[in-house]
């Protein structure tokens, strides 16, 4: 489906909010390497590049828009997948902020309908409340 309104991509900010996230198993990796076999450092070192390259792709694999009608969803990594949400199917719909969310001034929405589930992960502040505000407005609106 081609939608004639431009896709949002996300912005640097999701792109350090989603670098800052812990990785257990680096963690677990360094514990291990670190206590059992010291000279194989190189191994948590690789395992980081590898976090922080599949978080890029995952970053630069999403774009949304939204009209007063519907929520669009997009990942194309190796292949372009299209979610297209219309208000009135849409069973709920939140927003979530953490910290550093918060101070960076993005959100997550959460999208639940009944043969889907969406998340569209750290989207400016701005269309997270335009989404809810037109999520409301179309379950307010008699059919």
């Amino acid at each position: 489906m081609k939608t004639t309104k431009k896709l949002y991509r996300l912005s640097l900010k999701a792109l350090f909010i989603q670098w800052i996230q812990p990785s257990y198993v680096l963690v677990f990796t360094i514990f291990f390497i670190f206590y059992f076999i010291p000279e194989w450092w190189m191994i948590p070192i690789i395992i980081l590049c590898l976090i922080f390259f599949s978080r890029y792709l995952s970053f630069r694999s999403i774009a949304y828009t939204f009209t007063a009608k519907e929520i669009i969803y997009q990942t194309a990594l190796l292949k372009r997948h299209t979610v297209t949400l219309s208000f009135k199917k849409i069973d709920e719909l939140y927003m979530t902020q953490t910290f550093f969310q918060k101070k960076l001034r993005v959100a997550s929405i959460h999208i639940k309908c009944k043969d889907n589930i969406v998340f569209l992960p750290h989207i400016p502040l701005e269309h997270a409340r335009e989404m809810l505000q037109l999520y409301d407005e179309n379950r307010a609106a008699p059919e």
